[in-house]
């Protein structure tokens, strides 16, 4: 995995170790997949307004329930966008319910 990085003016990229950043987060090779397709890259945009941290703690909310296939991480994180976005007091509760707070 790269990421890109600014210091002391100059541009340049860190190489992280997959295996350690998917620990960090919680999250495991199939649940990357998934998260890639919603939070957008460089041939697709992203859902709007789930930026990728918000989409991490969503899946890692997903995740207390147990590991999941792919096809399931993302039916249940499509039922949750779905549902958080029927009305706004349905957020609210989901928000609860969930957990989560992050960028709308």
């Amino acid at each position: 995995m790269v990421r890109p990085i600014r210091h002391r003016g100059q541009y340049g990229f860190n190489v992280l170790d997959k295996s350690l950043a998917l620990r960090k987060m919680r999250l495991n090779a199939d649940d990357l997949v998934v998260l890639a397709v919603v939070s957008g890259n460089d041939y697709e945009s992203n859902i709007p307004g789930k930026a990728i941290v918000t989409n991490v703690k969503i899946f890692q909310k997903i995740k207390e329930k147990g590991d999941l296939p792919k096809e399931a991480m993302l039916k249940e994180y499509l039922q949750f966008w779905v549902y958080s976005s029927v009305t706004k007091s349905t957020t609210k509760y989901l928000s609860c319910t969930y957990g989560i707070s992050g960028h709308h």
